[in-house]
Parts: structure tokens; C-alpha cells; sequence
């Protein structure tokens, strides 16, 4: 009997290891986003980071005063962008007394979830500005997220930004 007990622990075990732990639903990728918001508005890179899957690929192209360029970015270069940046919010904030204030706005404008569940692509839209005028980013972005042992995970993002100020 005990046996018997046993694998079926053993095997609703495995189920959910490799099949109910890499399902992905909508309420998952919006708790993604929600978890993305939070770390972002809470300056904490590394927690940004942790949410990046270990293949995770980006190709951003960004536009400063008419001029554009694309760069391609995996998981390390992506973390240690974000340190610097928060990095940089810091001098910013330092230089000017305080702490500098970060708004942080995403709209998630089409969720298209695969059949087999595994993966999600999601069109989204956002605004992030520093410390009022000072910096103002616009952009788009198109993600695919994926489901791995339970977690929630960016796979991939493809977008673009526009960086401005509001100081001119």
C-alpha cells in the first residue's frame, strides 16, 4: 500500500513538473507584468533580472533626437543595462538633492497564448519618465514569454523606444 502511495506522489509529482508547471495562462502573463512594474517603480534591477530566462534575446531599436540604433541584447548585457541605469537614476537624483521620481505605465494590448500553452506572445505599449521632464521613454514592444518549472519568464522581446526630454 505504501507503495502504492508512494508513486502516486511520484507521479503527480512529475505531472506537475513537466506538464501543469510549464502551462501558461493569461493571469500568469499579467502577473508578469504586474511583477515587472513593481520591480521596475522599486528600482531593483536584479529583481528585473530574475525574471529574464536564461536564453532571453532582445532587439531594441531606440530613437534619440532622430537618430536611431538597434542593439541586440542577451540576458547579462540586459541585467547589466539595468543596473546602470538605476545606477544612473541614482547620480541623477544625487546631483539634484533627492531621490528622482520614476513613472512607469505598460499597456498589455494583445495577449496571444499558444495552443500548447507553453508560450505566450504579448504586444505592449509603454511610457517611463524621470523625474518628471527630465527623461521621457515611449515605446512599444512585442515579448514572448514562457512558462518553465512553475515560473514566469521573458523569452525574447522585440521593440522600440523613443527617448526624450521635456526640458527643451
Amino acid at each position: 500500500m505504501k507503495k502504492i502511495v508512494l508513486l502516486l506522489c511520484l507521479a503527480g509529482a512529475g505531472w506537475w513538473y513537466f506538464v501543469a508547471s510549464n502551462r501558461l495562462s493569461e493571469e500568469d502573463v499579467r502577473d508578469f507584468y504586474a511583477a515587472q512594474t513593481v520591480a521596475t517603480l522599486d528600482r531593483k534591477p536584479e529583481e528585473l533580472c530574475k525574471l529574464l530566462a536564461d536564453d532571453y534575446s532582445s532587439k531594441i531599436t531606440t530613437s534619440v533626437a532622430g537618430q536611431r540604433t538597434t542593439s541586440d541584447h542577451d540576458k547579462g548585457a540586459a541585467c547589466q543595462n539595468a543596473h546602470d541605469l538605476y545606477e544612473s537614476f541614482d547620480k541623477i537624483g544625487e546631483k539634484m538633492g533627492g531621490v528622482v521620481q520614476l513613472d512607469f505605465n505598460q499597456g498589455l494590448d494583445s495577449i496571444a497564448i499558444a495552443p500548447d500553452r507553453k508560450s505566450a506572445t504579448i504586444e505592449t505599449t509603454f511610457t517611463f519618465d524621470v523625474a518628471g521632464a527630465l527623461m521621457n521613454m515611449k515605446g512599444t514592444s512585442t515579448d514572448v514569454l514562457v512558462r518553465r518549472h512553475g515560473k514566469t519568464l521573458m523569452l525574447s522581446s522585440e521593440g522600440k523606444v523613443s527617448l526624450s526630454n521635456g526640458m527643451h
